[in-house]
């Protein structure tokens, strides 16, 4: 990421170190809960052409991104909307 997301400075995480987020603090009324799930399926999770899920991003650990993408052959929408459809 070289860049800050523009959703992130209402993020409910802001300020927190990235590996003391919790779910607890996403699905709390964070408001920019699946902006930052997006970003992570089509972003964030991405390290040179592999897709690296870690941390909790939009109420998801890393596992259940990782074991999204793979159930949706790593097509990101599809994915967002399997993990949106099991909360």
């Amino acid at each position: 990421m070289s860049q800050t997301p523009w959703w992130y400075p209402q993020a409910a995480c802001k300020g927190i170190p990235a590996g003391n987020v919790t779910k607890d603090i996403c699905f709390d009324g964070c408001p920019v809960r699946e902006n930052c799930l997006s970003y992570a399926l089509y972003v964030g999770d991405w390290f040179n052409n592999f897709y690296m899920a870690s941390l909790v991003w939009g109420g998801h650990s890393g596992y259940e991104r990782e074991k999204a993408m793979k159930a949706t052959e790593y097509r990101s929408a599809k994915a967002f909307d399997l993990l949106k459809e099991n909360e």
